[in-house]
């Protein structure tokens, strides 16, 4: 199934095609910002380098993006804090508590068209212990 899909995807476009690609995906842009966001490191849940380092380069990476719309675009950026619980039943019973652990949100829609359609964008941006905070499954496309 990988082998199909890989055959099939686009040729990634670098910088040098954005000029003449307006409003197309560029890879190379992509992978630059992801390779900003895993040089943070292991991002574990409520770690510094996930609840502040990572969060500081969304909002510098969004902003940016906010800055470059066209003005017909409205995007709209919250970070949201949450606290909770979920047992862990696979380990006797334990149960996993966090606190503040944050949330980037996204919504990008039209502003001068009224429209009952919008994007939301997100991701999984943190990672599991003792990785290498590379994880090219997460691939972020801000």
């Amino acid at each position: 199934m990988i082998l199909l899909v890989e055959r099939k995807l686009p040729t990634p476009l670098t910088l040098v095609d954005a000029p003449s690609n307006p409003g197309r995906f560029i890879a190379e842009r992509a992978m630059d910002r992801l390779r900003k966001l895993t040089s943070i490191g292991p991002r574990t849940t409520g770690s510094y380098e996930n609840e502040v380092l990572a969060i500081k380069f969304f909002k510098e990476a969004i902003s940016s993006i906010v800055e470059q719309a066209k003005p017909i675009h409205e995007i709209q950026m919250d970070i949201q804090k949450t606290s909770g619980a979920f047992p862990l039943h696979f380990l006797d019973g334990m149960t996993n508590v966090y606190r503040d652990v944050q949330n980037v949100i996204v919504r990008v829609s039209a502003l001068h068209a009224p429209s009952a359609h919008s994007l939301l964008v997100n991701c999984h941006f943190d990672t599991v212990p003792g990785s290498p905070g590379e994880s090219y499954h997460d691939i972020v496309y801000c």
